[in-house]
């Protein structure tokens, strides 16, 4: 009983972390609509998600507020700020940002937060009943190989057996179909909550100037 806890514990909370992407290539992104003027007291940084589009918003004090589609120009006062990028197939990172008079450019990949934690629980709760099938199922069988009953005997004053028809010998079948059966169960879903893992992969992302000559 305890090696299945310990199973169900580590399956419900596996993550896989992955690698971070490589460095991006640099090169200046193509903005439509182009960015309007800026406005005073402003600095301008781009960003451009080169696996997005992504949706780019102002983290605040009282909450997030949407600016744009990447790759965009986002117009901010001087000083360091947090954008959150989200994009499809739960791809989103919250980057810090220093908004100067460079017009930096800030490009990347984004990485992976998928958290599939309910549709875990349900593979593993089909699991769990494959492996109650299992075992009922071997019950079964072991229980028909040791009663004279179920091998199509009836016992004659304990001292000897006569065949009974009404149940034929190999009685031990239905059980074992069911050990087989709960346990492809319990195999087949127990392997698929190593594939529904929780999936954590960092983003790359690199600051440059296009006013400056790339390394």
């Amino acid at each position: 009983m305890r090696p299945l806890v310990l199973l169900l514990a580590v399956c419900l909370g596996c993550t896989l972390y992955l690698p971070a992407p490589g460095p991006p290539p640099r090169y200046t992104p193509r903005l439509d609509p182009p960015p309007g003027t800026l406005a005073p007291g402003h600095g301008r940084v781009i960003v451009d998600a080169l696996n997005g589009p992504a949706r780019v918003s102002v983290v605040e004090p009282a909450g997030e507020r949407f600016v744009c589609l990447s790759p965009c120009a986002v117009d901010l006062p001087p000083g360091t700020h947090q954008l959150h990028l989200v994009a499809a197939d739960d791809r989103e990172e919250t980057l810090p940002v220093v908004v100067a008079d460079d017009a930096a450019v800030y490009q990347g990949i984004l990485g992976v937060k998928r958290e599939r934690s309910r549709a875990r629980r349900i593979v593993l709760a089909g699991a769990v009943a494959g492996v109650a099938l299992l075992a009922y199922g071997l019950t079964a069988t072991l229980t028909s190989k040791q009663d004279p009953h179920s091998l199509g005997y009836t016992t004659d004053n304990g001292l000897r057996g006569t065949p009974n028809p009404s149940n034929p010998p190999g009685g031990e079948g239905p059980g074992l179909v069911l050990a087989i059966m709960g346990g492809g169960l319990a195999l087949g879903l127990g392997a698929a909550t190593l594939w529904l893992a929780d999936e954590q992969q960092p983003s790359t992302f690199v600051r440059w100037s296009p006013e400056a000559a790339a390394p």
